[in-house]
């Protein structure tokens, strides 16, 4: 009786456990698109400086690059997010081995 209660309980655990990453890695990806859309911004900014002559084209090619970054942040954290969604999933019983 005491293997089965503790195989239930270790059951449980990992299943919350799972859960909760699956939740932070949502608010992760929110955050990232957030982020991706205010660099967005930034490059249209930065453009338009550009055009007017108050900024250098150096400061639209950072903006581009914290562009890319921000865009390579956001598959990562879509990445992990599915991860984290597959580890659900085999918490609650699903999948072979």
């Amino acid at each position: 009786m005491y293997e089965y209660q503790r195989t239930v309980l270790s059951a449980y655990v990992e299943v919350v456990n799972t859960l909760a990453d699956v939740q932070n890695t949502e608010e992760v990806l929110s955050h990232r698109r957030s982020q991706k859309a205010a660099v967005e911004g930034a490059i249209a900014s930065a453009d338009v400086l550009f055009r007017a002559g108050k900024a250098s084209y150096l400061e639209v090619l950072l903006a581009q690059q914290n562009a890319l970054q921000a865009e390579l942040d956001l598959l990562e954290a879509a990445r992990q997010r599915r991860t984290a969604l597959v580890s659900a999933y085999r918490a609650l019983g699903g999948g072979g081995q």
